[in-house]
């Protein structure tokens, strides 16, 4: 933390310390919400800041490529309604529950789809890190670490993708929804989301919320196509103070 005295409590309660991905980096990760922060970011020495920002920084912030600006994200919103009743197709089922085989396949799905996140778009991020955080965001499931649900799609009995679901008051959030890259283009997506808004009346949600990146365009025109309605729009901002693999390939 910055050692100056009168900032130490206004920066502890703005920069605060992600725990969980500095367990998979090694490195001091933190997560702040305004640019005015962004000052600071110096001081920490070694260190990777997640920043979002409801409009786009200046351009002189983004100082010695330090400071990246790696997308916009677009939040959606459906009201869940009786008429969202699920009616099932013939190759494709779900289960909530199922065995450490089964889990196993799950968590490789998990690894390896996943290209569009923010961590993958990063290029001074190792991929095999930015794709085992969401292998871990799974995990942390399976183990009763993170989320309140998760349904596990079945296409002619073979695993094809999950989507993980985070309860809130009212509200149900897509935290992950993935289809395994060789189940693409059969529709498994757009069944599995109506699945879930098939299922949460029984658990009194009253809206299914998801959040995608805007340069994903499959995932944005899925949205759209089951009539999500776009509700807010946030800038995301890496910065990395450590030397990433990247610098130390163009300085070799």
């Amino acid at each position: 933390m910055v050692k100056k005295d009168n900032n130490k409590i206004l920066l502890t309660k703005n920069i605060v310390e992600d725990t969980w991905l500095k367990n998979i980096y090694k490195k001091n990760c933190y997560i702040v919400k305004n640019e005015k922060y962004i000052q600071f970011f110096k001081d920490y020495k070694n260190s990777f800041f997640f920043l979002k920002t409801l409009k786009k920084i200046k351009q002189n912030y983004l100082f010695e490529k330090k400071l990246k600006f790696i997308g916009t994200n677009i939040t959606f919103q459906k009201n869940i309604k009786l008429e969202n009743r699920y009616k099932k197709k013939k190759d494709i089922n779900y289960k909530f529950k199922v065995d450490n085989s089964a889990k196993k396949k799950v968590l490789n799905i998990a690894y390896k789809n996943f290209k569009f996140s923010r961590f993958n778009i990063d290029t001074r991020l190792p991929p095999s890190k930015s794709n085992l955080i969401k292998k871990k965001t799974v995990e942390n499931y399976f183990h009763g670490l993170r989320g309140d649900k998760i349904y596990i799609q079945f296409y002619k009995k073979k695993i094809s993708g999950f989507c993980l679901l985070i309860f809130n008051n009212n509200l149900a959030r897509i935290d992950l929804i993935c289809i395994d890259k060789k189940f693409s283009n059969k529709g498994l997506a757009k069944d599995m989301i109506r699945y879930v808004l098939g299922n949460m009346k029984k658990f009194n949600k009253k809206k299914l919320v998801v959040s995608t990146q805007t340069n994903n365009i499959a995932a944005v025109k899925l949205y759209e196509s089951l009539k999500f309605v776009p509700k807010g729009i946030l800038y995301l901002y890496h910065y990395i103070s450590w030397k990433t693999s990247k610098e130390n390939q163009n300085h070799s």
